[in-house]
């Protein structure tokens, strides 16, 4: 029966759970506004946060000037005993509607099991072709891990339309971009491409750790007018194709 006895969990031990078990209660019930103060280094706004800091709504997310819409999360609370936090989130209302899986660890954040669509004409900062970016870009993300050194992996399917209004801008056929992106030296490399009755098209984004970024598109005109038109918006002609190249930095809130 000592023996027994003697295996009680001292005074000090229970002290230790019941202090556990109080934070872990005050955390649970931390209102989801906690939620966008994590956020301080980037421009998150939100107009009102309901819920806990587990399970909550972001109502009216702003990222910069980007409307996000609300965001709906809830975190699981075993994910904190493998070193980082895991939660499935979900944008609608906004520019941005999608839903899927963050993972965030001191190493830092992946996305998995993700589908989203994003309105370009939110992007109000840049422009294509002479011309406010029209549109939208829709993804499938099964995976995307970014470090403090970039982009580590990536399997990601890409659409747009992005070329359908300078097409009608220069009475040309609409054109859809497939694609996807990779990993190359801590860039993440989107590569898109697609034709139509007017000829072929193809882009090439990367975007560096540092967050600067370079553009190359390809395009091959079927009709002659449309070379012309292209020269007229910087293209220059190479071997078999006209191309064009740009470069920048991408700016918070885009």
């Amino acid at each position: 029966v000592k023996a027994v006895l003697d295996k009680r969990p001292s005074n000090r031990l229970l002290l230790a759970i019941g202090a556990f078990a109080a934070g872990f209660q005050l955390t649970a019930m931390a209102p989801a506004s906690l939620a966008a103060a994590l956020f301080g280094s980037v421009e998150l706004t939100v107009a009102k946060a309901t819920g806990t800091i587990w399970d909550g709504k972001l109502v009216d997310a702003r990222l910069g000037g980007v409307a996000l819409g609300d965001v709906t999360f809830s975190v699981k609370g075993l994910s904190l005993l493998t070193g980082g936090a895991t939660a499935a989130i979900r944008l609608e209302g906004g520019a941005a509607t999608g839903a899927g899986r963050v993972r965030a660890t001191f190493g830092g954040i992946s996305l998995t099991d993700a589908h989203f669509e994003f309105d370009l004409g939110a992007a109000r900062r840049y422009a294509f072709m002479g011309a406010p970016l029209e549109g939208k870009l829709r993804g499938a993300v099964r995976e995307l891990r970014v470090t403090k050194a970039g982009c580590v992996a990536a399997d990601v399917d890409l659409w747009t339309d992005v070329l359908a209004a300078p097409a009608r801008r220069l009475s040309g056929a609409p054109m859809d971009l497939t694609g996807g992106a990779s990993c190359a030296d801590g860039s993440l490399i989107s590569t898109l491409s697609g034709d139509s009755a007017d000829g072929s098209a193809r882009l090439k984004l990367a975007i560096a750790p540092d967050m600067t970024y370079t553009l190359d598109a390809t395009a091959e005109p079927a009709r002659a007018e449309l070379g012309e038109a292209l020269r007229a918006f910087g293209f220059s002609q190479g071997e078999g194709a006209m191309s064009i190249a740009m470069s920048g930095a991408l700016r918070p809130g885009s």
